[in-house]
């Protein structure tokens, strides 16, 4: 989201709709206001791991371009979310460590959500673990095709058509620099 802006507010690209190459694969984007971009997310996968149980939650295991475990929680202010991310993520059932997703469902259009990022810790927001925690909330039937993500650094809009994802969020600039080359 932030590349996307950042091309299009220079313009390096021509339109408002354009394909970003990623290490996951090219991801359709489009700014779509001020500062506002939506962008595929991917392709999630569900991973053929069973279901875990960490101190009294289901840990749901997908992947959208990298590893997340999720897990409904009935408070996010109050997760564990340092010591059971940490358990969860290190789980040797997940060999390249995990981001861990504590997901509350307040309505069907709206969700809190804290991210404990694999070697980070918790970070304020994670565009792929809000695409991974809506979409298993989707799959159970807590929610709808679009959702408002509520995360400690701000509001994400993720949508859900089929097995694909798209998040629409802001984008600032917050540093210029350069590096000598």
């Amino acid at each position: 989201r932030c590349v996307a802006w950042l091309a299009f507010s220079r313009g390096w690209v021509e339109g408002k709709s354009f394909t970003v190459e990623t290490g996951a694969g090219p991801l359709g984007v489009s700014v779509t206001a001020d500062n506002i971009v939506r962008a595929g997310v991917g392709t999630v996968q569900r991973h053929r791991i069973t279901d875990l149980a960490v101190s009294g939650h289901t840990v749901h295991p997908v992947g959208i371009g990298n590893p997340h475990a999720v897990m409904f929680v009935d408070d996010t202010t109050v997760a564990d979310v340092d010591g059971i991310g940490a358990q969860v993520g290190g789980d040797h059932l997940f060999p390249d460590g995990a981001n861990v997703e504590f997901l509350h469902v307040v309505d069907e259009s709206t969700v809190d959500l804290r991210v404990w990022e694999r070697g980070v810790g918790e970070t304020q927001a994670c565009a792929t673990g809000a695409a991974a925690a809506v979409f298993v909330a989707h799959e159970q039937g807590q929610t709808g095709d679009e959702v408002t993500v509520r995360l400690p650094g701000g509001e994400l809009l993720i949508g859900i058509d089929g097995d694909d994802v798209w998040m629409q969020g802001p984008a600032h600039l917050v540093f210029s620099g350069s590096v000598q080359a």
